[in-house]
């Protein structure tokens, strides 16, 4: 038996030698990792944000493709009032709804070598060369509502597979199943084409339900141009069953045709989009033709872009690629009641 005792006690000895000198290893490799608050680096050998800085010294370039609705207006205003509000400096630029501008404006700021890029409503691929000069100076890049590109550091958006998702199933039933509607599409987002491929996603289960007419909404000047084509689409089909619905991709072209179809009184036609625009919310409240829209949470998303922005600049990592803010379904039962 003392055998066996000594064999244990020899047993748990070694044991907690072997335990103290893999914790004494471990203490050592802490210790010469060198505590200067510098950030981790990257593959290129540099940090991402060169220097670990205070909020007040951070300089984060914003970009938006236009002010032409509410909600790219609201975004861009919403950033640079953040950014502001954590002492940090915001270069902010409004590129026009014209894409070459953009893509000069980004180079533009990454010359003046910003801490951080907010990258609104920008097309990543068609804006690849100025991506990959900011990978090459190491400078954070945050898109918003602009889509996936593998060197994009950070997606922020609204899942517009399920906004359109949501208002296509809300549309569908409305119609019971079956009828015939007119879409509002645009293919140089990929927030619009999202919202387009939820719809025919939807649509397969409902073989009832006919598009008989299409049309690309124009950037800038989609209300006008939506309203025109909706005019003459009401013109083609002049009676009442013609058309039950229209599709748009966001609710600015969809006002552009609800107000052409108030003019033609044909109110048994409804309209439903996306983005949780104030216009649309007042035509809602006021019982108007447009029926219901996905709204984005336009703060959440400004609070979300800009915290990334601050934290990427000293040198964090965020621990995945694409962040989704939630976007809730909004029907003249539940639109929220006017601001004051």
């Amino acid at each position: 038996m003392w055998r066996k005792w000594l064999i244990s006690v020899l047993i748990i000895v070694v044991a907690i030698s072997l335990a103290a000198c893999s914790a004494q290893q471990s203490s050592q490799k802490v210790n010469q990792q060198p505590a200067t608050g510098q950030p981790a680096t990257t593959e290129a050998g540099k940090g991402q944000g060169t220097v670990a800085k205070d909020d007040k010294n951070i300089k984060v370039g914003i970009v938006v493709n236009g002010q032409g609705n509410f909600f790219n207006a609201g975004i861009f205003q919403e950033t640079q009032r953040l950014v502001k509000e954590k002492g940090g400096t915001p270069v902010a630029l409004d590129s026009l709804g014209q894409r070459e501008k953009m893509l000069s404006d980004i180079e533009t700021l990454i010359q003046q070598n910003v801490d951080a890029l907010i990258v609104l409503l920008g097309d990543p691929t068609f804006l690849e060369p100025a991506l990959k000069k900011a990978k090459e100076k190491n400078i954070p890049w945050i898109s918003v509502a602009a889509g996936f590109h593998p060197l994009v550091d950070l997606e922020i958006d609204s899942n517009d597979w399920a906004m359109g998702a949501k208002v296509a199933a809300y549309m569908a039933a409305r119609l019971g199943g079956k009828g015939k509607i007119v879409e509002i599409y645009g293919d140089l987002i990929l927030p619009t084409r999202a919202r387009a491929e939820a719809l025919r996603a939807v649509l397969k289960e409902y073989p009832e339900i006919q598009i008989v007419e299409r049309h690309a909404y124009a950037w800038p000047g989609f209300l006008e141009d939506c309203r025109k084509w909706m005019e003459t689409v009401l013109q083609k089909y002049p009676k009442p069953g013609d058309i039950q619905a229209v599709f748009a991709a966001f609710d600015g072209a969809g006002i552009g045709a609800a107000q052409a179809i108030e003019a033609a009184g044909r109110k048994e036609i409804f309209v439903v989009g996306i983005d949780g625009d104030p216009l649309a919310y007042e035509n809602m409240r006021n019982k108007g033709v447009f029926a219901a829209t996905a709204a984005h949470d336009l703060k959440g998303m400004a609070e979300k872009a800009v915290e990334w922005a601050f934290r990427m600049a000293k040198g964090e990592k965020p621990p995945v690629k694409m962040m989704f803010i939630d976007s809730p379904l909004i029907t003249q039962e539940n639109v929220p009641p006017a601001t004051k």
